[in-house]
Formats: C-alpha cells, structure tokens, sequence
C-alpha cells in the first residue's frame, strides 16, 4: 500500500536529490554513521531522511546537521542497526515542500467515488434521518445489509435524500429492523495527507502520482526564485514530466452518478463511468 512515507521518497528520487546507503556500527537512534556517505559536509544538512529497512522502516526526520560520514536528526523511537537502509534529499526541497507536492497532486484529481462502510453506522429500527459519518458527503448510492453478520448481502435502497442539516433521510421504506449496517457511496477528493503512514487510495497510479507531484514541486520551487524566466533546460524538464506522467496507467478512480431515487432515473444516472486522468 502506498503511504506518504512511499510517495515522498518517490517524488525525491525523481527529481534526483537522493543519496541512498545503509548506517554502519555506531550509528544510534539519533544519528547514522556511513563511512560512504562522503558528499562534503553540510550537503544534506536541513534535508530529508527516510528509513526503508529495519524497525523503524517508513520513519521520516530532518536532518540536523550531516556531517563527514554521518548524519544526525530528531531522536527515533529505538535504535539504528549495522546495515539499515536509508535514504537522504539534499534540502533544495525540504519534507514540507515535498508532502505539499504530494497532497496537491492528490487533490488536483477529479472527485471520484469512495465507499463507506463502518460497523457503528447501522440501522435503527422505524428511524427516518442518521447523521452522515465525518467526511462524507455528496452521497449517490445507499445500502441497507438484509443480514446481520457477514455475509451481509446488501440490498440498494432507492428512496432517500441527503439533507443540508448532514443527513441522511429515508424518504419512505426506512429500515424496520436494527443493527443492520448501511454502506454508502459518496463522491469526494483524495484526503490530505500530514502523517508517514497517511494511505493513499488504492485506485492512485504511483508512477503518475510521481510524475505530477514533480510538476507541481518544481513550480512551486521555480514561484520561490521570484524569477519568472524560465531557462531552456527548465522548459525541457516540464515538458519531459509532462510525457512521462501521460505516459503512466491512468489512475483507477471512477466516478458513480446518483442512483434511482422513487423510481425515477435521477438527472445525472446517465453520466457515464470513466476514469479519472
């Protein structure tokens, strides 16, 4: 599963800021020690640490201050070993700037459908309105489970309205019986990532997350040079990100239209699925 962790350590490799190597004896929690680290000191100092092996794989820091063959950042939850794998960017671009990539990428998708389901959300008996789960909204698809323990074998419910209050209403038919989960699709965009671990969708292409993250890092770097000329070189490397993103799978995010409400085709059930791009 991808993660920010995954996805910020790809975006850094791609614009080629990487030193990957692994810590020697007497590294400790808060320092790497690398006898083949031998970029001149400071070159990494402010940049960005990754650990990819060993029990604190998927572990990001800053980097304090790099030194001739070792590294030292915020202490980690337990101590580094001979031979973990890391990676280091050098702080043209720092952690922030990178995650910022990364969510703008995300959030420049279109809205596509996601599904919920929880096994808090659940029917109350003879009970009209339920409270929209956090962070859903946009509802266009309801299902009421007719058993339940699994296999739930859900059945779609047609007659239902979402309210401004945040609500879910059953228009008629509302559910008789309790304790039976309700799933429910609902368009949104790609949620924010802040943490390492933060998932992203499983229906997100990594290659082309990578790729457009990169258009957006380097504009974002290019803004912050308060210069809008834009060299040769520069013009080549949009255009060559450009290429390599349309290139990649398309992401796998499909968007549903709303599904029939008292028996009628609502006005968008005809809008075809697609995929995102």
């Amino acid at each position: 599963m991808a993660t920010l962790f995954s996805a910020t350590l790809d975006l850094a490799k791609v614009l080629g800021l990487l030193f990957e190597g692994s810590a020697d004896s007497g590294s400790t929690a808060l320092k790497i020690v690398d006898s083949d680290l031998r970029d001149r000191a400071g070159t990494f100092t402010d940049g960005t640490l990754w650990i990819t092996t060993g029990t604190q794989v998927n572990s990001t820091r800053l980097v304090n201050t790099h030194g001739v063959g070792e590294l030292t950042f915020d202490t980690l939850t337990a101590t580094l070993t001979a031979g973990d794998q890391y990676a280091v960017a050098r702080p043209v671009m720092k952690r922030d700037q990178l995650r910022r990539a990364i969510n703008l990428a995300l959030q420049s998708i279109d809205p596509y459908t996601k599904d919920y389901e929880d096994a808090t959300f659940i029917t109350v008996a003879d009970q009209e309105d339920y409270t929209l789960p956090t962070g859903v909204a946009d509802v266009v698809d309801v299902w009421i489970a007719t058993q339940a323990a699994a296999p739930f074998k859900y059945q779609m419910h047609t007659a239902w309205d979402e309210l401004q209050s945040g609500k879910l209403r059953f228009l008629m038919n509302e559910p008789q019986l309790a304790g039976y989960r309700i799933r429910l699709g609902y368009n949104t965009r790609h949620a924010i990532l802040t943490a390492d671990t933060g998932a992203i969708d499983a229906g997100i292409d990594p290659i082309r997350l990578q790729w457009e993250a990169a258009l957006w890092a380097w504009r974002s770097f290019l803004q912050s040079k308060d210069d809008r000329n834009v060299t040769g070189l520069d013009q080549e490397w949009f255009a060559e990100a450009i290429r390599q993103a349309q290139m990649a799978p398309k992401h796998r995010v499909a968007k549903r239209a709303k599904t029939l409400i008292f028996g009628r085709i609502d006005s968008n059930e005809s809008t075809p699925r697609r995929w995102v791009t």
